[in-house]
This record gives structure tokens, C-alpha cells and sequence, in this order.
């Protein structure tokens, strides 16, 4: 790209766009045109909620254990489109099952019916609370709800197939931030790079924040020319690092051998801390 970058543009960078884009669907199964690069979670996020086609009146729906700036998020779009609200649902420890979350989110759509959109965590953070994900997505769609998912902790921790969850928008971190000396970003990308998944249904309303040659083009060009942003976290993906779990034995053998080490520190800290577990969803 730095050496030649009038090839790098013109000729090279979309094809090896597209080979990443291929390696990241088969990880995340599901159709290559739905998923593109974005350069993190938040800015994920912050595509959907700021190109959603609002009505007065819709509401935004996240928890008290969404990540701040996802909630921030959610604050904001209310502010750009007029009669647009934002509302924050309680969740209190200790969970006692998934079934307890469940019924906040039902008992939360049958009291706000004009619900546009509810944020779920697959995982939590900071609080690392496993949501009942597939659960949670149907119950939005029984409620003609669209289901956006902060998945930024998740790919790498826990197997996705976005095709069988069928999510309206999943949106995932992947390259690795050192956060407080924890590494939380689990495929171990370059910084800068993470996925955005959309459902057919919405490509037509889901454009990048940055407007750039490809405006009115497929959801896949729009995305991959946003300016002359550095590509090269997206285009390295597939050989550094994707093709890297299959080679050390697959999602299976990672969350296995992951699982039971955390398994083990889990009940060696309750011992030493002569505690009792949290009853949250694992």
C-alpha cells in the first residue's frame, strides 16, 4: 500500500478484501455479502442506530449493563432524529437464571410497544454476564423488535453462527486491545479491525458514517472504500489469524481448553475467598 498505492487502490485491495471477507463468513457462518469490515464495535453500532429510518416515538432499548458508549450511543441518536427516545432497563444482581432476563425484555415489549431496537450484549462488560443470546433475539422478533448485538467479546470465546441466530445486526471487535493488561479482543487481529454483520432485509438503509465513491452501491463496495482509510487490518485477517484457530484445532479445542481453565481459577478463587457463587446464565 505505502510502495505502490495507485495498485494497492485500484487493483489489489478489493480482492483481498474480498478473500478476508470470505475467510470471516465461513468463521462466522454466514453469507459473505452480509458482513463487512468496520474498524470496531462502536463504530458498528453507531452505523446501524445513526442510518435506522425512524418514526416519532420509536424507542431505543438498552440495560443498565450495556457498555457505556453503546448506551452513549443510544443518547445520541435519540438526539439527531426529532420524537426518537432512548430508554435503559434495569438488570440487578444477582441474576438467579436466563429465564429472569428473558422476562425483563418481554415484560420491557409489552409495556413499550413502539420499541425500534434493543441492544443485547452476548457478553456483558465489564460485568462478563453470558446473555442468553438465541432467547433474547426471538423474543425481539416476536415483538417485531430489530435485535442489534454488541458480539465484541464474544467471537473467539464463544462459537457464532449468525446464520442461526438470526440477528438483525451483529457487530464484533476483533483486533486486540491491551484494556487495564487484559487482552479483550479474542480473534487477535491488528488494531482497527472488526465485522459488521447485516441481514439482507437491511442493506438497503445501512450505509458507512463517512459517505465516500461508493454511495448507492452494494452494502460489501460502500464499506470497503470509505475513503483512503488504512485497509490493511481487514486484508491481513484471513492468513494471520482466522486460519490460525483452524490450525491449532478449531473453536471446539479452543473454548474446551479455555472453558476449563477458567472452570479451574473459578472455583480455586471461591475456595480462597470462601464464597459462593454468582447464580448468573454461564
Amino acid at each position: 500500500m505505502e510502495r505502490h498505492p495507485d495498485d494497492w487502490y485500484r487493483r489489489n485491495a478489493y480482492t483481498y478484501w474480498q478473500e478476508s471477507q470470505e475467510a470471516a463468513a465461513d468463521f462466522m457462518h454466514c453469507e459473505q455479502e452480509d458482513l463487512v469490515f468496520v474498524e470496531n464495535t462502536t463504530t458498528g453500532i453507531n452505523t446501524v442506530l445513526k442510518c435506522c429510518p425512524y418514526k416519532p416515538g420509536d424507542i431505543l432499548m438498552y440495560t443498565t449493563l450495556t457498555f457505556r458508549p453503546v448506551a452513549y450511543t443510544c443518547q445520541a441518536t435519540a438526539d439527531l432524529f426529532k420524537g426518537v427516545q432512548f430508554f435503559e432497563m434495569e438488570i440487578e444482581f444477582p441474576i438467579s437464571s436466563e429465564d429472569e432476563i428473558c422476562e425483563k425484555y418481554e415484560d420491557f415489549f409489552k409495556s413499550n410497544p413502539n420499541t425500534k431496537i434493543a441492544i443485547i450484549d452476548a457478553i456483558t462488560s465489564p460485568s462478563a454476564v453470558v446473555m442468553p443470546l438465541k432467547r433474547l433475539v426471538d423474543l425481539c422478533h416476536r415483538y417485531g423488535v430489530m435485535a442489534v448485538v454488541d458480539g465484541a467479546h464474544a467471537v473467539g470465546t464463544l462459537p457464532v453462527n449468525l446464520t442461526e441466530l438470526g440477528a438483525d445486526v451483529f457487530t464484533v471487535s476483533t483486533g486486540m486491545l491491551m484494556a487495564q493488561a487484559v487482552s479483550t479482543k479474542w480473534l487477535f487481529t491488528p488494531r482497527g479491525c472488526g465485522m459488521l454483520y447485516v441481514k439482507r432485509e437491511h442493506h438497503t438503509w445501512v450505509h458507512p458514517l463517512v459517505t465516500c465513491w461508493c454511495h448507492g452501491l452494494s452494502l460489501d463496495k460502500q464499506f470497503f472504500q470509505v475513503a483512503t482509510r488504512d485497509q490493511t487490518p481487514f486484508t491481513t485477517s484471513p492468513n494471520m489469524h482466522l486460519n490460525s484457530y483452524q490450525r491449532i484445532g478449531g473453536m471446539d479445542k479452543i473454548i474446551g481448553y479455555a472453558s476449563s481453565l477458567a472452570t479451574e481459577a473459578h472455583e480455586y478463587i471461591l475456595k480462597k475467598l470462601k464464597a459462593e457463587p454468582l447464580q448468573i446464565p454461564l
